[in-house]
C-alpha cells in the first residue's frame, strides 16, 4: 500500500512539473548570436552581439516580444560586468543595452533612490569623486564639484581648493559673484595702525597732504577710485590704511587744538595788554 501511495505521488509531481517546464530553447552550453532568442528562456555563452563575450540569461513570453536579456563577462578576476537590455514588442526591436554594474567603474542612467544607510568603501582622488572608508580618515574626495540650478544654471563650483558661488572659475579660497548678507564680518589682520602714534613716525605735514591731494583726488597711500574698480580691495587692508589716516587725523587735530591753544593765551595777552592802555589813555586825559 505504502508504495502504491508513493508512486501515486512521484507521478502527480513529475506531472506536474512537466506543465511547468517552460521549455528552454537553447543548451546551457551552446553558443551563438543574441538576436536569435524568440522566447521562452535560454542560457547560453553568447558569442556576438551583446557587450561581453560570458554568460547570457534570456527570458520572455513565447506569444509576445516583450523579453529581456541579462549578461556578464569572464575574465581573470572574474565577471567584472553585468548588462541588461528589453525588447519593444509592439516593434519587435530590442532597445540599447545598459550597465547594470561594472568593476571599479559603476554608470547608472535615471533615477537611483536608496531608501537606506549608503555605505561605501574607498576613494580615488584622481576620479571626479572619491569616497574614503570609515576605517581611518573620514574625507570625501573631489576633482571638481559643482551645484547647478535648474532655473538659474550653476550656483558653486569646488575646484583646487577654492570655492566659487555664482562663477565657474574661482581664484581666491572664496570667490562671490554677487552680494553677500551677513550679520557679521570679522577678518583676521596681522597688525594694526598704532604705529602712528609712536615718536618716530614721520607725520607728513598737512601742506604736502594738501598739495597731493590736489594733484591726484585722493589720499596718500590709498587707492584711486579706478585701482579700486579695477583691482577691488582688500578689507583687512584697508581698514588697516583707513585707521592709520584717522589717526593721521587725529595728529593733525591735536596739533591744531595747540596752536589754537597757544593763540587763545596770545589772545588774552594781547586784550589784557588793549585794557591797560586804555585805562593810561583815559588817566592821561584826565591830568591835562
Amino acid at each position: 500500500m505504502k508504495h502504491k501511495i508513493l508512486s501515486l505521488f512521484l507521478l502527480v509531481f513529475l506531472s506536474n512539473l512537466d506543465a511547468q517546464n517552460l521549455q528552454p530553447t537553447s543548451n546551457i552550453s551552446s553558443a551563438g548570436a543574441v538576436d536569435t532568442f524568440n522566447g521562452g528562456y535560454t542560457f547560453s555563452y553568447v558569442s556576438a552581439g551583446s557587450p561581453w563575450s560570458g554568460a547570457l540569461i534570456s527570458f520572455g513570453g513565447l506569444s509576445n516580444r516583450y523579453d529581456c536579456q541579462i549578461n556578464s563577462d569572464y575574465g581573470p578576476d572574474g565577471g567584472n560586468h553585468i548588462s541588461f537590455r528589453t525588447k519593444n514588442g509592439d516593434l519587435n526591436v530590442w532597445n540599447p543595452w545598459h550597465e547594470l554594474a561594472t568593476k571599479e567603474a559603476n554608470t547608472f542612467i535615471g533615477a537611483q533612490h536608496i531608501k537606506g544607510n549608503l555605505f561605501l568603501d574607498g576613494y580615488n582622488v584622481n576620479d571626479e569623486i572619491g569616497f574614503e572608508s570609515q576605517n581611518g580618515f573620514h574625507r570625501i574626495a573631489f576633482h571638481e564639484l559643482r551645484f547647478w540650478d535648474w532655473q538659474t544654471g550653476e550656483v558653486m563650483t569646488i575646484n583646487n581648493g577654492n570655492v566659487g558661488i555664482g562663477t565657474t572659475n574661482p581664484t581666491s579660497l572664496l570667490t562671490v559673484a554677487g552680494n553677500i548678507n551677513s550679520r557679521e564680518v570679522k577678518v583676521t589682520v596681522d597688525a594694526g595702525a598704532d604705529f602712528v602714534f609712536e615718536n618716530s613716525y614721520n607725520l607728513p605735514p598737512i601742506e604736502s597732504v594738501n598739495q597731493f591731494v590736489k594733484e591726484n583726488k585722493h589720499l596718500p597711500e590709498i587707492a584711486s577710485a579706478q585701482e579700486m574698480k579695477t583691482d577691488g580691495i582688500n578689507l583687512g587692508e584697508m581698514n588697516i590704511k583707513l585707521l592709520q589716516k584717522i589717526e593721521e587725523l587725529t595728529l593733525y587735530l591735536i596739533q591744531q587744538n595747540k596752536e589754537i591753544e597757544t593763540l587763545k593765551k596770545e589772545n588774552e595777552s594781547f586784550h589784557n595788554l588793549s585794557n591797560r592802555l586804555s585805562v593810561l589813555e583815559e588817566e592821561f586825559k584826565t591830568k591835562n
